[in-house]
């Protein structure tokens, strides 16, 4: 039935409202599209924990247990890798030695023997890793100097004497003045000479006294003719030279020079410097005053 003063038909409605209601209904139908999908998803998915971790009937201090026991197979099997390889290593060394190992440590036993007869002979420790050239410089001197460890004594006291000898060339040099050789004795302490005789000037001669320290008795003894001429009492200048060359010989072979005190007993000017000639032929002279 018609409403009195209102039209009886729709107006027709415009393109863009046309367009907004076709809009609105896509969107509306693609809205519940997504919500039936998602739905759908978290009906397949199981509900609870995943049922490795929580099935029906465990317990968890037993999957604790199972971890706990995996953890520790993994630690023991890393240290019997381990094992067997420093097995192998001792499996290869042991290969290596001799059957009966009795005479390599008999060896290493003289070998240390060996090393310490050498440092006390040297008076000093060997380093470490020289032991072979030392063993080889032993094997020289002893070929050159027979007589085993006095030999190798001799060798060391030699040894000594020449850094001795040294020194002293070094003090020389820095004070600009000194001698065409060194001392053949030097002591290691103060730097200074060690004498090897006293000699006084006579009327009729020359006489000789041994004049070393005790120290020194072992190298005097070593001296070609020391000991005759230490017990010669008065000698003539010709005696006094043909004993002596010896002597002077044997120095110059080692480069060096040994040191006399010379004592005046004459009064003569002649003789004096006759006789103290004939000395400086042969030593260096100190002369107290």
């Amino acid at each position: 039935m018609p409403v009195p003063g209102r039209p009886d038909r729709i107006y027709p409605l415009t393109l863009a409202e046309l367009a907004f209601i076709i809009i609105f209904l896509i969107l509306v139908l693609t809205g519940g599209m997504m919500v039936k999908g998602k739905g759908g998803d978290r009906e397949a998915l199981p509900a609870g924990p995943p049922p490795a971790l929580s099935a029906p009937g465990d317990d968890p201090d037993r999957i604790l247990s199972a971890l706990v026991r995996k953890a520790e197979g993994q630690r023991l099997r890393q240290r019997i890798e381990d094992l067997e390889a420093r097995l192998s290593a001792l499996e290869e060394v042991k290969q290596r030695l001799p059957e009966n190992p009795e005479p390599a440590a008999a060896e290493l036993a003289s070998a240390l023997v060996f090393k310490r007869a050498l440092e006390r002979a040297a008076g000093e420790p060997i380093p470490p890793g020289r032991e072979a050239e030392l063993a080889a410089a032993y094997a020289e001197a002893r070929r050159a100097r027979p007589g085993g460890p006095d030999g190798v004594a001799q060798l060391a006291r030699e040894n000594r004497d020449l850094r001795a000898q040294l020194a002293w060339r070094e003090s020389q040099a820095a004070s600009r003045g000194g001698r065409d050789f060194p001392p053949c004795w030097v002591d290691g302490v103060t730097g200074k000479p060690q004498y090897l005789f006293a000699i006084e000037i006579r009327p009729r001669g020359l006489g000789i006294a041994p004049a070393w320290p005790a120290e020194r008795d072992q190298d005097a003894a070593q001296l070609p003719g020391v000991a005759e001429l230490a017990g010669a009492g008065v000698l003539p200048l010709a005696q006094f030279r043909a004993r002596v060359a010896p002597l002077d010989a044997h120095s110059r072979r080692h480069h060096c020079r040994h040191y006399v005190r010379l004592i005046n007993r004459v009064t003569d000017l002649a003789t004096f410097n006759r006789q103290r000639y004939a000395v400086e032929e042969f030593f260096y002279k100190y002369e107290p005053r």
